[in-house]
């Protein structure tokens, strides 16, 4: 075994170099930031801008589904109030038509209340009579006038049978009735059978 003593080694230290940036390379370097800045935001506004397009066309889709289902709404509402306009139009219509008819029927039921008891001046019933026939009669024509017998008598009574009137006593007649006979035909002047006529024709 030796005793010869190692040989001694010298360490250097380690020297590590510092980059150094140049004004060229600090210059490229804020571009590339600034850049990367921009593209980021104008990457965002497009993104925000499309979010905000997809929005307001689920907004307009909304409304538009919203649009729709009220006008179909309305639709079954306006369809609903006219089935129902017609239903009671059909309903009220037969009710208006017997409650006129039965006013009508009301009328003519006082009206021939009414006369019968003008009809009970025989004289004055007599006399309208005859002044019924006259007025239909054509001018210059002067009828022949039919009477209830009755009515002959209380003219003839009272001195209202003239010579100018020729009377014939027709017991068919009711008192308060008259019928002329001219060259070419009758003048019904019954106040009943005027009556009815009008009631038929009101009916």
């Amino acid at each position: 075994m030796s005793n010869d003593a190692a040989p001694a080694h010298d360490f250097a230290p380690l020297i590590v170099p510092v980059l150094t940036e140049t004004e060229h390379e600090r210059t490229a370097m804020t571009a590339a930031r600034s850049r990367g800045y921009a593209a980021g935001f104008a990457e965002g506004r497009r993104a925000a801008a499309r979010e905000q397009e997809q929005w307001a066309d689920r907004a307009v889709a909304a409304r538009a589904a919203e649009s729709a289902e009220a006008a179909e709404t309305v639709a079954v509402l306006a369809r609903a109030l006219r089935a129902a306009a017609v239903e009671l139009r059909e309903a009220t219509v037969p009710v208006l038509a017997d409650a006129e008819s039965a006013l009508v029927d009301a009328a003519f039921e006082l009206a021939t209340a009414v006369v019968g008891v003008a009809l009970q001046d025989r004289v004055a019933a007599a006399r309208a009579a005859v002044v019924r026939v006259q007025s239909a009669a054509p001018a210059g024509v002067v009828p022949v006038v039919r009477l209830h017998p009755d009515d002959i008598a209380a003219l003839r009574a009272a001195g209202a049978a003239t010579e100018e009137l020729q009377l014939v006593a027709d017991s068919a007649l009711t008192p308060g009735d008259a019928v002329g006979e001219l060259p070419n035909g009758w003048l019904d002047a019954r106040i009943h059978a005027a009556l009815d006529r009008a009631k038929e024709a009101l009916s």
